[in-house]
């Protein structure tokens, strides 16, 4: 499907509802370039792994008197930088199982993997002017 496919389809099928029918082709391009969805980086590197470690958690692990906790944190951390972060990925697991799902560091992680999306860039298209919106309407 082309690009020009591919707008005429978002347009016309208005897959979420946003309502593009009833607005301006600047008012669509600016609501499809809009940063209101979300994705997940698909690697990390070490440092900001590290960086989502919650401080007080991280010394908890590394005071207590299971060091096995402390040896899978350095192992995830040995892994070839950037680390794959997919949801099933080696990383993601283990850390959830070393802090605990509920834990700030499983949280900063998460914040860590998600990153702003344009509704435009989900559905494979760059950014858009409303010149394209009105040549997809034609």
């Amino acid at each position: 499907m082309s690009r020009l496919e591919t707008l005429q389809a978002e347009l016309s099928t208005d897959p979420l509802g946003i309502g593009y029918a009833a607005m301006a082709d600047q008012q669509v391009a600016d609501s499809l370039n809009a940063q209101v969805r979300s994705g997940r980086h698909k690697t990390l590197h070490k440092s900001e792994i590290y960086d989502a470690f919650d401080p007080a958690e991280w010394q908890g692990i590394e005071s207590s008197a299971d060091q096995a906790k402390a040896l899978r944190v350095d192992r995830i951390l040995g892994l070839d930088d950037p680390i794959l972060v997919d949801n099933n990925s080696l990383a993601v697991v283990e850390i959830k199982n070393i802090f605990g799902a509920g834990s700030k560091t499983v949280a900063n992680l998460t914040t860590a993997l998600t990153i702003p999306k344009t509704r435009a860039a989900e559905i494979g298209l760059p950014f858009i002017e409303p010149g394209y919106v009105t040549q997809a309407r034609a």
